[in-house]
């Protein structure tokens, strides 16, 4: 609506209300990380590397029988939980797509003009409002649809095509990806101020300042990545290569895992223009 409150003074103002629903797969054929699933004490163990005479081998430490060295670092087959931290879209006590429901998002748009003068020939200018990307980019819940335990990438080592159908393979700590439950929805918000001067021969000299600021930008972040330093500690030497760390997957902080892709809306972005005519 606009509102003139006097001859100098003009108002323009008004509200939007936005509400969407979060991306899911239909048949809730997905699967998501969780850090407050996710239990330490269920980490699956991995076969450890040693020396049997020379021969490097790959030991697994619950029944100490060893196997080629190729299996170092894979899931030893019966520890632990394979799918610690990994939540099914059809689990009914997760919200719908990995994500709480937004709440109603509210958009309020206000202007404002000023002629001191009361003689049409300047004007001061302000605006401001809030606006929401209420459609949030579907390419990251496709990701879901390929996370463990729907997907399962095994390898399978010194077999032949004929062997191929009867091979179960030996599982590594897979990549997965998760969501920040509590959702935040990317957020403008639109300000400017300036002011207008009609200096005649049908010329209007203008300056003003036009800014914005954006939250809840989406962003990714490895929540599995390796610490600082941690290739150089003495406790993650490979016993069987003396100057050289153990893979990476010993020592992470969420075993079981390699990388964990974790999407949250926390980018910011601040744009700052100077406009002169």
């Amino acid at each position: 609506d606009t509102w003139r409150a006097t001859r100098k003074v003009t108002f323009d103002y008004g509200v939007r209300f936005g509400w969407y629903t979060n991306w899911a797969q239909k048949n809730g054929a997905a699967a998501a990380f969780s850090l407050e699933r996710y239990n330490p004490k269920k980490a699956p163990l991995l076969y450890q590397p040693t020396l049997v005479g020379t021969t490097r081998l790959a030991l697994n430490p619950v029944t100490q029988q060893t196997a080629p060295a190729v299996l170092i670092g894979a899931i030893v087959p019966g520890t632990g939980d394979p799918n610690n931290g990994l939540v099914l879209g059809t689990d009914s006590t997760y919200p719908k797509g990995f994500r709480k429901q937004a709440p109603v998002l509210v958009e309020p748009r206000v202007g404002l003009s000023f002629d001191p003068t009361g003689n049409g020939k300047t004007a001061f200018r302000g605006s401001f409002g809030i606006f929401h990307n209420t459609r949030v980019s579907g390419n990251v819940n496709w990701q879901a649809s390929r996370n463990p335990p729907l997907q399962l990438n095994s390898q399978i080592f010194y077999g032949t095509m004929n062997t191929l159908l009867q091979s179960t393979g030996s599982v590594f700590p897979s990549t997965v990806q998760g969501f920040d439950k509590e959702i935040q929805t990317p957020t403008l918000y639109s300000y400017s101020a300036g002011v207008q001067h009609d200096i005649g021969w049908n010329t209007v000299v203008d300056a003003a300042y036009v800014g914005s600021q954006t939250r809840h930008l989406l962003q990714t972040r490895n929540l599995n990545v390796v610490p600082y330093g941690a290739r150089f500690l003495a406790s993650n030497q490979d016993p069987t290569r003396p100057g050289n760390p153990l893979p990476d997957n010993f020592f992470r902080p969420f075993p079981g895992y390699g990388d964990i892709n974790f999407f949250e809306n926390t980018g910011s972005v601040i744009a700052p223009v100077f406009v002169r005519r």
